[in-house]
């Protein structure tokens, strides 16, 4: 890798058409089965949600990743972090961050937050090898206002979800877990049940990306 034919920039107008079609694809291999990716209105609202100060690396011109952030005074926080599958392993991701890590410090912000999903124990020692540590778990519940009671299925119990994968939830020193199974399909855990479609979701996950009950929320000081 040639570091200088690298570099990070912001999607300008003119490029929208071609990043829409880099997220489509990040999108598809994340959440492939979710609403969003079929439901072209709630793909917009999604789409200007998660990206309204997109940045992405080219390479000899050609886009190979994508970081969409927010600051609010001296913290900030990741929303959207891609590598195209061709250049993964190759440390493109790493010059990335470098590059985040030099711009957030250039506007004095003084802590990263980002989430990891539960099933994704590749980018969570990523982020890790990057000085991120676990701050926390984000849980999540969907209801349905007019019975007052939660939808069955929408989201796993972290119990159900590891008794069904046949896997074991260990904790190391750190108060990691360990043991992640891949991604979860409708026939993986019985007991979550099927996602009511009202709420756009299935048992791959929810709109966010969220399974089971928790993902991981990391945090760089």
């Amino acid at each position: 890798m040639e570091i200088d034919v690298l570099r990070v920039e912001r999607v300008g107008a003119k490029d929208i058409a071609r990043f829409r079609e880099m997220v489509a694809a990040y999108w598809r291999e994340l959440m492939p089965r979710s609403d969003v990716i079929n439901d072209p209105e709630r793909w917009e609202a999604f789409f200007h949600q998660q990206f309204g100060q997109p940045y992405w690396m080219l390479e000899d011109g050609e886009p190979i990743g994508l970081v969409a952030f927010q600051v609010s005074d001296l913290q900030a926080r990741v929303d959207e972090f891609y590598i195209v599958p061709e250049r993964r392993r190759l440390g493109y991701g790493t010059v990335l961050v470098k590059w985040l890590f030099t711009h957030l410090d250039s506007l004095g912000v003084e802590r990263i937050d980002l989430d990891v999903r539960r099933d994704n124990p590749g980018a969570l020692a990523f982020w890790e090898a990057q000085g991120f540590g676990l701050a926390g778990y984000r849980l999540r519940m969907y209801r349905d206002p007019e019975s007052g009671t939660a939808f069955v299925g929408a989201l796993c119990r972290i119990s159900e979800f590891w008794r069904h994968r046949g896997a074991k939830l260990l904790n190391d020193r750190r108060g990691h877990l360990s043991g992640f199974p891949g991604v979860l399909d409708e026939g993986a855990a019985p007991a979550c049940g099927r996602a009511n479609r009202r709420l756009g979701v299935d048992v791959y996950g929810a709109v966010a990306g969220t399974l089971g009950e928790a993902n991981h929320v990391l945090r760089r000081r």
